[in-house]
């Protein structure tokens, strides 16, 4: 997780690009991300998302959680799978 040595805009980048990676919408991560959100909308918007950022950020912590344990997402190491292919022909 590279960005979190990042600073500034960058590391919100990629907060956003994780949250995309999690199957959250722009729309839901900018307001989590506590983005003005430009022109009328952001104006005359006043709904809090609040369900929305909710789920927004489980979707997130999901992915992070498959990232800090892969094999809790199916992962398996290149080196295991090529041992267990040599076990079999053995």
């Amino acid at each position: 997780m590279q960005y979190l040595r990042s600073r500034g805009s960058e590391q919100i980048a990629a907060g956003s690009l994780d949250m995309s990676r999690a199957g959250v919408s722009s729309d839901h991560a900018e307001r989590v991300m506590g983005h003005a959100i430009p022109g009328v909308e952001g104006v005359y918007d006043r709904y809090a998302y609040a369900d929305e950022k909710a789920r927004a950020l489980k979707q997130l912590a999901s992915l992070v959680g498959q990232i800090l344990d892969p094999t809790k997402a199916g992962v398996v190491r290149l080196d295991e799978r090529r041992r267990k292919s040599k076990t079999r022909r053995g």
